[in-house]
C-alpha cells in the first residue's frame, strides 16, 4: 500500500541507487579497461561515419520498403 511513509522511503530509495550508480560510475572512469572499450567505440564510430563499417542490430527492412526486395536463384549477377 502507498502511504505517505513508504512513499519517503521510496523517495530515499531512489536518492541511494542515484548516489551509488554515481560513486561506482566515478570509480569506473579511471579503469584502463573502460578507457580501452571507449576507445575502440570512439575508432568504430569514425568508421561507421566514413562508410568503411556499420552496425550489427535491427536490419530488417520497413513495411514501407518491403516492395524493393528482389529474389534470384540461379543467377551469374
Amino acid at each position: 500500500m502507498y502511504t505517505q511513509e513508504n512513499l519517503f522511503n521510496m523517495g530515499n530509495l531512489e536518492q541511494s541507487l542515484l548516489e551509488t550508480l554515481e560513486n561506482e560510475a566515478k570509480k569506473l572512469s579511471d579503469d584502463p579497461k573502460v578507457k580501452e572499450f571507449a576507445k575502440a567505440d570512439k575508432d568504430f564510430t569514425e568508421l561507421v561515419n566514413k562508410g568503411l563499417a556499420s552496425r550489427r542490430g535491427y536490419n530488417l527492412m520497413s513495411v514501407d520498403n518491403i516492395h524493393l526486395r528482389r529474389f534470384s536463384f540461379n543467377s551469374s549477377h
